[in-house]
Protein backbone atom coordinates (compact mmCIF):
# COMPACT_ATOMS: atom_id res chain seq x y z
CA UNK A 1 0.00 0.00 0.00
CA UNK A 2 1.60 3.25 -0.60
CA UNK A 3 2.24 6.18 1.92
CA UNK A 4 1.02 9.31 2.21
CA UNK A 5 4.33 10.58 1.15
CA UNK A 6 4.27 8.50 -1.84
CA UNK A 7 0.93 10.13 -3.09
CA UNK A 8 2.83 13.41 -2.59
CA UNK A 9 5.91 12.10 -4.57
CA UNK A 10 2.78 10.73 -7.75
CA UNK A 11 1.38 14.19 -7.50
CA UNK A 12 4.56 16.30 -7.73
CA UNK A 13 5.50 14.09 -10.24
CA UNK A 14 1.94 14.59 -12.18
CA UNK A 15 1.29 18.60 -11.66
CA UNK A 16 1.05 19.41 -15.44
CA UNK A 17 0.81 23.10 -16.28
CA UNK A 18 -1.45 23.83 -19.39
CA UNK A 19 0.18 26.58 -20.48
CA UNK A 20 2.64 26.15 -23.55
CA UNK A 21 6.49 26.77 -22.80
CA UNK A 22 8.23 28.89 -24.14
CA UNK A 23 10.58 26.76 -26.42
CA UNK A 24 8.67 23.45 -27.67
CA UNK A 25 10.96 20.20 -26.31
CA UNK A 26 11.97 18.60 -29.81
CA UNK A 27 9.73 15.54 -30.59
CA UNK A 28 12.31 12.59 -31.15
CA UNK A 29 12.65 10.93 -34.18
CA UNK A 30 10.73 7.43 -34.35
CA UNK A 31 13.20 4.58 -33.86
CA UNK A 32 12.66 0.48 -34.25
CA UNK A 33 12.62 -0.19 -30.80
CA UNK A 34 9.93 1.89 -28.79
CA UNK A 35 10.56 3.92 -25.95
CA UNK A 36 9.20 3.88 -22.50
CA UNK A 37 6.77 6.54 -21.77
CA UNK A 38 6.11 6.76 -18.17
CA UNK A 39 8.48 9.59 -17.09
CA UNK A 40 6.58 12.55 -16.36
CA UNK A 41 8.06 15.36 -18.54
CA UNK A 42 10.31 17.80 -16.43
CA UNK A 43 8.89 20.04 -14.14
CA UNK A 44 8.64 24.28 -15.11
CA UNK A 45 8.66 27.27 -12.73
CA UNK A 46 4.84 27.32 -12.78
CA UNK A 47 4.15 23.83 -12.13
CA UNK A 48 7.08 23.84 -9.23
CA UNK A 49 5.03 26.78 -7.73
CA UNK A 50 1.58 24.42 -7.72
CA UNK A 51 3.83 21.69 -6.61
CA UNK A 52 5.01 23.23 -3.55
CA UNK A 53 1.34 24.56 -2.91
CA UNK A 54 0.60 21.34 -3.37
CA UNK A 55 3.10 20.12 -0.52
CA UNK A 56 2.51 22.22 1.81
CA UNK A 57 -1.58 21.70 1.76
CA UNK A 58 -0.44 18.50 2.31
CA UNK A 59 1.40 18.73 5.03
CA UNK A 60 -0.90 21.39 6.36
CA UNK A 61 -3.70 18.04 6.36
CA UNK A 62 -1.56 15.39 7.30
CA UNK A 63 -0.52 18.10 10.89
CA UNK A 64 -3.89 18.36 11.68
CA UNK A 65 -4.70 14.90 11.08
CA UNK A 66 -2.37 13.74 13.64
CA UNK A 67 -4.81 14.73 16.04
CA UNK A 68 -7.92 13.23 14.61
CA UNK A 69 -9.31 10.27 16.49
CA UNK A 70 -12.42 8.80 14.59
CA UNK A 71 -11.84 6.09 11.26
CA UNK A 72 -15.06 6.28 9.73
CA UNK A 73 -15.99 3.63 6.89
CA UNK A 74 -16.24 5.18 3.79
CA UNK A 75 -18.10 3.88 0.34
CA UNK A 76 -17.68 5.51 -3.21
CA UNK A 77 -20.84 4.50 -5.28
CA UNK A 78 -21.28 4.34 -8.79
CA UNK A 79 -24.07 3.66 -11.22
CA UNK A 80 -22.08 0.47 -12.37
CA UNK A 81 -20.98 -0.64 -8.60
CA UNK A 82 -17.74 -0.18 -9.59
CA UNK A 83 -15.96 1.07 -6.51
CA UNK A 84 -12.12 1.70 -5.83
CA UNK A 85 -10.65 -0.33 -2.99
CA UNK A 86 -6.51 -0.34 -1.87
CA UNK A 87 -3.49 0.81 -3.77
CA UNK A 88 -5.70 3.44 -5.51
CA UNK A 89 -5.45 7.29 -5.51
CA UNK A 90 -8.54 6.85 -3.54
CA UNK A 91 -7.73 4.67 -0.89
CA UNK A 92 -4.57 6.90 -0.16
CA UNK A 93 -7.00 9.52 0.23
CA UNK A 94 -8.93 7.87 2.35
CA UNK A 95 -5.69 6.70 4.72
CA UNK A 96 -4.47 10.65 5.21
CA UNK A 97 -8.43 11.39 6.19
CA UNK A 98 -8.26 8.02 8.53
CA UNK A 99 -11.19 6.72 6.57
CA UNK A 100 -11.48 3.06 6.77
CA UNK A 101 -13.11 1.86 2.63
CA UNK A 102 -15.40 -0.50 3.20
CA UNK A 103 -13.85 -2.28 -0.75
CA UNK A 104 -11.06 -3.94 0.22
CA UNK A 105 -9.83 -5.18 -2.68
CA UNK A 106 -7.79 -3.84 -4.89
CA UNK A 107 -7.96 -1.66 -7.42
CA UNK A 108 -11.16 -0.90 -8.89
CA UNK A 109 -14.05 -3.78 -8.93
CA UNK A 110 -17.65 -4.28 -8.76
CA UNK A 111 -18.85 -4.16 -5.02
CA UNK A 112 -22.79 -5.86 -4.58
CA UNK A 113 -25.15 -3.84 -3.30
CA UNK A 114 -25.77 -6.88 -0.80
CA UNK A 115 -22.23 -6.08 0.13
CA UNK A 116 -22.87 -2.51 0.88
CA UNK A 117 -26.10 -2.50 2.95
CA UNK A 118 -24.66 -5.90 5.13
CA UNK A 119 -21.48 -3.37 5.67
CA UNK A 120 -23.51 0.53 6.42
CA UNK A 121 -21.29 2.71 5.57
CA UNK A 122 -20.36 6.28 7.26
CA UNK A 123 -20.45 7.80 4.23
CA UNK A 124 -21.05 7.38 0.80
CA UNK A 125 -19.57 9.94 -1.76
CA UNK A 126 -21.29 9.96 -5.18
CA UNK A 127 -21.79 11.75 -8.06
CA UNK A 128 -25.75 12.92 -6.71
CA UNK A 129 -27.52 12.54 -3.67
CA UNK A 130 -30.07 10.74 -5.91
CA UNK A 131 -28.29 8.05 -6.78
CA UNK A 132 -28.13 6.84 -3.38
CA UNK A 133 -31.44 7.51 -2.46
CA UNK A 134 -33.33 6.62 -5.55
CA UNK A 135 -31.48 3.67 -5.55
CA UNK A 136 -33.84 0.40 -4.45
CA UNK A 137 -31.16 -1.60 -3.35
CA UNK A 138 -30.10 0.85 -1.18
CA UNK A 139 -32.78 1.57 0.51
CA UNK A 140 -32.15 -0.57 3.76
CA UNK A 141 -29.60 1.65 4.33
CA UNK A 142 -29.52 3.56 7.73
CA UNK A 143 -28.58 7.01 5.94
CA UNK A 144 -31.26 6.44 3.33
CA UNK A 145 -34.03 5.92 5.54
CA UNK A 146 -33.36 8.54 8.01
CA UNK A 147 -34.09 11.46 5.84
CA UNK A 148 -31.86 13.92 8.77
CA UNK A 149 -28.81 11.66 8.14
CA UNK A 150 -28.57 12.46 4.35
CA UNK A 151 -27.12 15.70 4.35
CA UNK A 152 -24.95 14.58 6.81
CA UNK A 153 -23.82 11.33 5.06
CA UNK A 154 -23.75 11.39 1.34
CA UNK A 155 -20.60 13.18 0.25
CA UNK A 156 -20.89 15.22 -3.72
CA UNK A 157 -17.72 17.47 -4.55
CA UNK A 158 -18.68 20.73 -5.78
CA UNK A 159 -18.88 21.26 -9.26
CA UNK A 160 -15.53 21.52 -11.34
CA UNK A 161 -13.59 19.63 -7.97
CA UNK A 162 -12.32 16.08 -8.88
CA UNK A 163 -10.08 13.30 -7.32
CA UNK A 164 -8.51 12.78 -10.18
CA UNK A 165 -4.58 13.96 -10.14
CA UNK A 166 -4.68 16.13 -13.35
CA UNK A 167 -7.31 18.37 -11.87
CA UNK A 168 -6.51 21.88 -10.72
CA UNK A 169 -8.93 21.43 -7.88
CA UNK A 170 -7.73 18.14 -6.55
CA UNK A 171 -6.82 19.38 -3.49
CA UNK A 172 -9.45 21.50 -3.03
CA UNK A 173 -11.34 18.40 -3.51
CA UNK A 174 -9.41 16.36 -0.56
CA UNK A 175 -9.89 19.40 1.55
CA UNK A 176 -13.48 19.81 0.93
CA UNK A 177 -13.59 15.81 1.91
CA UNK A 178 -11.99 16.43 4.98
CA UNK A 179 -14.25 19.46 5.63
CA UNK A 180 -17.39 16.97 4.95
CA UNK A 181 -15.74 14.41 7.41
CA UNK A 182 -14.63 15.91 9.85
CA UNK A 183 -16.34 20.04 10.11
CA UNK A 184 -15.16 20.28 13.61
CA UNK A 185 -11.59 20.28 12.46
CA UNK A 186 -11.46 21.92 8.79
CA UNK A 187 -13.69 24.82 8.83
CA UNK A 188 -17.02 25.91 9.86
CA UNK A 189 -19.73 23.39 10.86
CA UNK A 190 -22.39 24.71 8.33
CA UNK A 191 -24.75 21.49 9.37
CA UNK A 192 -23.99 19.29 6.59
CA UNK A 193 -20.82 17.84 7.79
CA UNK A 194 -20.62 14.07 8.86
CA UNK A 195 -21.91 13.53 12.42
CA UNK A 196 -22.96 10.70 13.94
Amino acid sequence: MRTVLALTLFLLAACGNPEPTATPTPTPEPTATPTPTATPPPLRMGDMDMASDLDARLDAMRTTMETVEPVWTVYVHSEDWVTPGGNTLMSDIFELLKMDNIATHDGYRELSPEVVVALEPDIIITDSVMSVIGDPELSELHLVQDVSHIDHHIFVLSEGYSFSPDSDHFMDAVEELAAFVYPDVFGEDDGHGHSH
